[in-house]
């Protein structure tokens, strides 16, 4: 596979998932398929270690999943071929569960999802992954500090 040199590239996520699949434990089941440039990379499917409440929660964890794996698939492409910029574009077929993975903060339905499920934001129409201030590790000199680790997630006035 050969990307040219001044092609910015794109990676692919395709996510689904299956909530409460599973009969005996009720745990939903994740599944992701990564592709670049038209090619497969990656994929795989995992059950989810938390119990989700609603399918928008489990697709939500879905999202997570492959955020998570683009993300490692991302820093190899940046890495191997010293590419300054790799779009992630995450494609699910739930509106709730990408409502929830762009929304900053916790609405009242969802407050019992940590803000470990929501790491990182997405752009509300393409579903690009995006770099926000507040999202970055709180213990890094060189983010500003938009709020302090027990404010997190940010209310909403």
């Amino acid at each position: 596979m050969k990307i040219p040199a001044k092609a910015i590239p794109d990676i692919n996520v395709y996510v689904d998932s299956d909530w409460a699949g599973c009969p005996t434990t009720r745990r939903s089941t994740t599944g992701f398929l990564i592709t670049l440039l038209g090619t497969t990379i990656n994929y795989g499917s995992r059950t989810q270690a938390t119990i989700a409440l609603s399918s928008a929660e489990a697709e939500l964890y879905a999202i997570n999943t492959g955020a998570t794996e683009s993300l490692y698939i991302r820093n190899i492409l940046q890495e191997a071929l010293n590419a300054k910029k790799v779009n992630i574009r995450i494609h699910t077929d739930s509106s709730s569960g990408k409502s929830m993975a762009t929304r900053i903060g916790s609405s009242k339905k969802a407050k019992h999802i940590g803000p470990q499920h929501h790491p990182t934001p997405f752009h509300p129409t393409t579903g690009a992954a995006r770099s926000c201030e507040g999202y970055q590790d709180q213990h890094s000199e060189k983010t500003p500090r938009t709020s302090s680790p027990s404010t997190w997630p940010p209310r909403r006035s």
